[in-house]
């Protein structure tokens, strides 16, 4: 009964071990994991450089926008000049009717056209801050080399 007891019992403690090998212990602390705070902090930098990419992918369309409206607010220029034209030497009571609800047409839109324009500068403005900008890793080291100021 004895040998019953006793062998229970190291069966019992067997099973209350690890069940992995000692080989795969060492084979572990011989390989270390990169630590927490490296991987975050390389998460972090993968992170930072996507934002980056996109931010420089917004600033692009935000200028795009900025162009598209000035050349709308050009174009109107001219429309608005031809139509003044008219409306300071109209021919006939009609025509010089329709040429001054044409230039106050013409002028509502240019007004519009104008905040439109300071909406698109405001956006390309903050996009171009947000793009940051690319300091290489030589002039992170020694800021007096040169081609860096």
């Amino acid at each position: 009964m004895n040998r019953v007891v006793l062998a229970l019992g190291l069966v019992l403690a067997g099973a209350c071990k690890d069940d992995k090998p000692p080989a795969q212990a060492v084979e572990k602390s011989d390989h270390p994991k990169e630590s927490k705070p490296e991987a975050q902090a390389r998460e972090a930098e993968k992170l930072a450089e996507k934002a980056a990419v996109e931010a420089a992918k917004d600033a692009d369309e935000a200028r795009a926008m900025v162009e598209r409206i000035e050349a709308e607010v050009a174009a109107l220029g001219r429309e608005i000049q031809s139509a003044e034209e008219v409306a300071l030497a109209p021919r006939t009571a009609a025509e010089a009717k329709a040429a001054t609800a044409t230039l106050t047409g013409l002028r509502a839109k240019q007004t519009e056209l104008g905040t439109r324009l300071a909406d698109a500068k405001a956006t390309a403005a903050r996009a171009a801050r947000l793009k940051g900008v690319k300091i290489p890793k030589e002039c992170l080291d020694n800021p007096l080399a040169k081609g860096c100021s």
